[in-house]
């Protein structure tokens, strides 16, 4: 009986240990930035967004969230980011965020979109999983689009009045014209 149970608590270690591999290859090599957060807001596991500024990607773990997003954002927009992940734990109602602004030390920046869900097993509350994906690429285009409308809206209108001041030039030399014509006839 010992032997049966000592084998049936090494089958349940080798099982979780292969679990607890498997999680950290998805969370390394996922085309996405993960957050695995416990009830306390504590992080169990983190890896950074993937963009082609931090690679080779590593996974995080501890720190709060409040800790985190004070590193990269004002505080006034931290303490909003830490309740909006407090209401999700408390409501269970996903947040989904857009175009997000994201500081790195250097200075520079990058936009993500992010997601957040609470977790549970049964009534019991896990905590949270965060996604996050690098959306600079699209903000950059779609901020350049918006700079040529502009341009050419501006161009269209520059255009147009050149044209009508080519026509007046045009209409007051036909006037000349038909007035030369008419006084040599007579």
């Amino acid at each position: 009986r010992r032997r049966l149970r000592r084998d049936r608590a090494t089958a349940k270690r080798t099982q979780t240990f292969h679990r607890t591999i498997q999680l950290e290859a998805l969370l390394r090599h996922a085309p996405i930035g993960i957050a695995l957060i416990d009830e306390n807001l504590r992080y169990t596991a983190l890896t950074d967004v993937p963009t082609p500024f931090n690679k080779p990607r590593r996974i995080k773990r501890g720190g709060t969230i409040a800790d985190r997003v004070k590193f990269h954002h004002p505080p006034a927009l931290a303490d909003e980011i830490v309740n909006i992940h407090k209401n999700v734990l408390a409501t269970g109602i996903p947040y989904k965020g857009t175009g997000c602004l994201i500081r790195r030390p250097d200075g520079s920046h990058y936009y993500i979109d992010w997601e957040l869900r609470r977790v549970s097993a049964g009534k019991k509350i896990l905590g949270l999983v965060g996604t996050a994906v690098d959306v600079t690429s699209h903000i950059k285009i779609r901020e350049e689009l918006e700079a040529l409308k502009n341009n050419l809206e501006e161009t269209i209108r520059a255009r147009t009045a050149e044209l009508a001041q080519a026509n007046a030039t045009v209409a007051e030399g036909d006037r000349k014209s038909t007035r030369l014509n008419s006084s040599h006839r007579t």
